[in-house]
């Protein structure tokens, strides 16, 4: 599933290392950039399972890589 794509190429945002987080709480997945969220979608497809990470075809690279219940 994609929350949302763009191109962020060029701006001041986008140099140098990004913070990207997601969280999900029931159905609700919230994707924030720099602590700003930039996307939300509802989504019950699975209600439970394992978290994973792809980047296509494109190299990433991540200083921290973190998966924490949500505190209610």
């Amino acid at each position: 599933m994609i929350l949302a794509h763009g191109d962020c190429l060029g701006s001041p945002a986008c140099s140098g290392w990004i913070e990207l987080e997601l969280s999900m709480a029931g159905s609700t997945i919230t994707a924030s950039i720099g602590g700003k969220a930039v996307a939300t979608v509802k989504d019950t497809t699975f209600s439970n399972g394992m978290a994973g990470l792809g980047s296509g075809w494109h190299p990433s690279w991540f200083q921290q890589f973190a998966v924490a219940p949500v505190v209610a």
